[in-house]
């Protein structure tokens, strides 16, 4: 059971992200709606996962950036955070329903490298013209990946599919940032680095080591 309701979510963030497609083929009103739906989508599914609402995180004054990978896999990634404090120390804290928070300061490079690529990352998908001939049909199944960040009181939202033909593929700037994370948390846990797909990388060392724990630095 716990499987066919891991496969059921992959689909449906899997629809979910394939909709604005769909959408750009109207109306720019349809388009920005579906948009809409799909950033209440990401949030909720961050929350399930365990996070606590971004938007309660940017009212807080917080400044963070975050990624969640969904995929069916024998244990599922944790958000990764990533938070730069009010005193300039950089924090990397795994976020899951599975145990405590389990958070670590890392070098400070690391905000500026995944803040750097902000603009790419969070970029707003434009509707784009409508192609002749009928719609692809051929399926395309890889990890969702989604993203969000918090800075001065303000959100930011995105998402894509780790498949090339996915409607809304991961940009060049989102596979670096989900790779990024993945190696530091991979680092934090006492892994390996990934030689291949991260989140799988992600969840075999989750399955493996879960004794190692990070240390659970205070703030």
């Amino acid at each position: 059971m716990p499987r066919r309701r891991r496969l059921l979510s992959v689909a449906i963030a899997a629809l979910c992200i394939a909709l604005p497609a769909a959408a750009q083929e109207r109306d720019p009103d349809a388009f920005r709606a579906t948009l809409a739906r799909l950033e209440a989508f990401r949030k909720a599914e961050f929350v399930k996962a365990g996070a606590p609402s971004i938007d309660v995180v940017a009212a807080s004054g917080r400044s963070v950036r975050r990624v969640l990978i969904r995929g069916v896999v024998p244990v599922r990634p944790p958000v990764m955070e990533l938070e730069r404090t009010a005193s300039g120390e950089v924090l990397l804290s795994l976020i899951s329903n599975s145990g405590p928070v389990q958070r670590m300061a890392v070098d400070r490079s690391a905000w500026a490298e995944v803040v750097a690529q902000d603009d790419a990352v969070f970029a707003e998908p434009r509707p784009a013209p409508p192609k002749p001939g009928p719609a692809p049909t051929t399926a395309c199944h890889g990890d969702s990946v989604y993203f969000e960040a918090a800075d001065h009181g303000k959100v930011r939202s995105a998402g894509g599919i780790d498949c090339p033909r996915a409607f809304t593929p991961l940009t060049p700037a989102q596979r670096a940032a989900m790779t990024m994370f993945g190696e530091l948390a991979l680092k934090a846990l006492g892994c390996q680095p990934a030689t291949g797909d991260i989140g799988r990388a992600l969840s075999a060392c989750l399955g493996k080591a879960p004794a190692r724990p990070v240390p659970n630095d205070a703030r």
